[in-house]
């Protein structure tokens, strides 16, 4: 068997080739990010950035494991860990996402290789192009997977993230903040990637079936040269015309894309921006936030729980049992109410589960934890959030309520309130 293309062969395959190394210069990989919008990479971005690349993809890839080290640290305290269970270990996909540089290089580089080896030995050229047609289809999945599984990992760790904290009522309007600018996030193959593959695996496919030697050995006698040369420079310009045509699809494309980042970027923008909360610019009613204002503790006798309060806030009637007590802002708007009570005999769980029951409006957030649960929700146009201690012998309940609109003063004051109180000795009835 001949080891060399023939004359029409090596026009075809050289014109290829010489595609494939042209695509170097054109878009590979494709980034889109919040505000910044869509940054396109070269393969000459890849060779003078590979080691920021691998740089920033370690750096990452160590942040995602630090949190996901701290979820599953704090998830032995909470009987509900859906999220976190699981998820000790990174993808396969972004453990080796710095090999993609390399795959996209090799495949480069074994196509440079068969250029120069087309007009010598046909294995060579065979077995460059089809190895190299087989790693840019490989750096363009592992580009595809690597996508989906940081989408998936970003949204692990804004959910897990969340839940930790049960404290803020407004965790879930964080949350889908936080996905809405993650979804906006992409990685994905550039077009000069998919024509890499198309045309190393054209090159590939010709050197194996060698079609174009069949049509020439299946061409008139041997008598009529010409005329056999006339189809196979025929059947070489359709090849070449249908490779010219690959080649400026790619080319138009990069520059179509290039001209409007303008509209892409304000795109991107409006869909990362956050969604505006109703009057949320301020409140007439109070004059300066309560966080500034000073906060005076209270005790109830009876329980043993303490808890800060905001001075500004009245204190209602002592109850004659001693249970607990309820304060009011100076408006009458926000209440907040602290109170206990002795356990019959129920859990964690059965109280969580009744008091869902009892909630006719929906829940925005909810926690359930070994000895405590948490639940908020919007009732009508005001906020209410809860928290509830369990023990064997005795509960402890925390409870705040606010206007909606005064939501911008309120939700600095809630996180400090929840984090003051102590529960008093659970375990003993009263």
């Amino acid at each position: 068997m001949v080891n060399r293309l023939s004359s029409s062969e090596v026009m075809v395959v050289a014109c290829l080739l010489t595609i494939s190394v042209l695509c170097f210069f054109f878009p590979l990989v494709s980034i889109t990010m919040p505000i910044l919008g869509q940054q396109t990479i070269s393969g000459y971005d890849v060779v003078s950035r590979r080691n920021d690349f691998e740089d920033q993809t370690s750096k990452q890839i160590s942040a995602i494991e630090n949190l996901e080290a701290d979820d599953a640290n704090s998830a032995s305290s909470t009987t509900q860990k859906l999220s976190s269970a699981g998820h000790t270990s990174l993808p396969l996909s972004m453990e080796f996402a710095p090999l993609i540089p390399l795959e996209i290089l090799a495949a480069f580089a074994l196509a440079a290789l068969s250029l120069l080896g087309c007009f010598q030995s046909l294995a060579l050229t065979k077995v460059g192009s089809g190895i190299g047609a087989l790693l840019a289809a490989l750096a363009a999945i592992h580009l595809t997977i690597l996508n989906s599984d940081l989408h998936i990992q970003i949204e692990h760790l804004v959910r897990t993230s969340t839940n930790q904290d049960g404290s803020n009522p407004f965790a879930v309007l964080g949350q889908q903040l936080a996905l809405v600018v993650s979804n906006s996030v992409k990685l994905e193959p550039g077009l000069a990637l998919y024509a890499l593959v198309g045309a190393l695996a054209m090159t590939c496919a010709l050197c194996q079936t060698r079609v174009l030697a069949k049509v020439a050995a299946n061409g008139p006698p041997l008598g009529e040269t010409p005329e056999t040369e006339s189809g196979e420079k025929r059947v070489a310009l359709l090849l070449l015309m249908i490779a010219g045509t690959i080649l400026l699809l790619v080319a138009g494309t990069f520059l179509y894309e290039g001209a409007q980042p303008p509209a892409q970027n304000a795109a991107i923008s409006k869909s990362a921006s956050p969604p505006q909360l109703p009057d949320a610019t301020a409140s007439p009613q109070v004059e300066a936030p309560l966080d500034s204002q000073p906060y005076s503790v209270y005790k109830n006798s009876r329980y043993g729980f303490s808890c800060l309060r905001p001075t500004s806030f009245t204190p209602g009637i002592d109850p004659v049992n001693g249970d607990g007590l309820s304060f009011e802002s100076i408006d009458g708007k926000a209440n907040l109410s602290l109170s206990g009570m002795n356990n019959s005999g129920d859990t964690v769980e059965t109280l969580f589960n009744a008091r869902l029951q009892n909630i006719a409006k929906p829940i925005t957030y909810s926690k359930l934890a070994r000895d405590w649960y948490v639940l908020s929700w919007l009732d009508d146009d005001r906020v209410k959030y809860e928290k509830t201690w369990v023990g064997t012998g005795s509960v402890n309940y925390f409870s705040f309520a606010y206007p909606v609109e005064d939501r911008p003063i309120y939700d600095s004051v809630l996180p400090v309130l929840v984090k003051s109180f102590e529960p008093g000795d659970l375990s003993q009835s009263w």
